[in-house]
């Protein structure tokens, strides 16, 4: 697994953990702040004006969410690695 996706997830993990410290950590990976953006800015998550900001989209989506989307990335990549 990245080390990006387990720092991100030790860090959902504290208690008095911040979305900024979150987003910052996810903004490391290009790939995995691509995917974010693409979930918050998604039919789903989206309101009226788009989320442009890692951060912002930490908020929007919830550190549940988000640590779900991280591992889903992370196994989507290695998937993709295996398969090359």
């Amino acid at each position: 697994m990245p080390d990006v996706v387990v720092k991100v997830n030790q860090e959902i993990g504290r208690q008095n953990t911040s979305p900024h410290k979150v987003a910052e950590l996810i903004t490391s990976d290009i790939a995995l702040a691509g995917n974010v953006l693409k979930l918050a800015n998604s039919p789903l998550y989206r309101r009226r004006a788009e989320i442009q900001s890692v951060e912002h989209a930490t908020m929007m989506l919830g550190l549940t969410n988000l640590k779900n989307l991280v591992i889903a990335s992370a196994f989507k990549r290695a998937l993709a690695n295996n398969n090359a």
